[in-house]
């Protein structure tokens, strides 16, 4: 689905506080982040690299993929991700208006038209960064400094 944009796409570096987004649920219906899903779910040599540069370790309940994820797990998703924004700031919806993060909580929740918008914007992002990690394209940030060499022809 995303595979023309991820051969065209340049690597993305992530600093600890990134692996903190909410991208899935576990299996106990608990919010995971991106850290939850790498330690879980991200192929060995993905893990090997960011164990190099954050903390990572295994969740207390098993990491869903949004693949694996049914409408309901997905509303719930979406729900919690939205309440935890900056109550505010309106979230505009393109010819609808803006809205408040409580007013698009419940669009979510009463499964409008716009509520599943929302719900299908949240699985196809969180369905980019799991491909997107799992191809090497998001990796990890080092905290250490680095320092451009020119690349001069002798």
């Amino acid at each position: 689905m995303f595979s023309e944009i991820l051969e065209n796409m340049k690597p993305v570096e992530l600093g600890s506080a990134d692996l903190e987004q909410a991208v899935s649920l576990n299996g106990k219906g608990e919010v995971a982040t991106l850290r939850d899903w790498i330690a879980d779910r991200a192929p060995t040599r993905v893990q090997a690299a960011f164990s190099k540069v954050t903390h990572l370790s295994a969740p207390s309940d098993h990491v869903l993929s949004v693949r694996d994820m049914d409408r309901d797990a997905l509303k719930k998703l979406t729900a919690i991700m939205v309440a935890r924004s900056d109550p505010d700031k309106q979230i505009a919806a393109v010819g609808l208006g803006d809205y408040s993060p409580q007013q698009m909580v419940e669009e979510v929740q009463r499964g409008t038209a716009l509520g599943m918008r929302l719900v299908e914007a949240v699985r196809l992002n969180a369905l980019f960064i799991e491909t997107a990690v799992t191809e090497g394209k998001i990796r990890p940030r080092s905290d250490i400094p680095r320092h451009d060499v020119p690349d001069f022809d002798f």
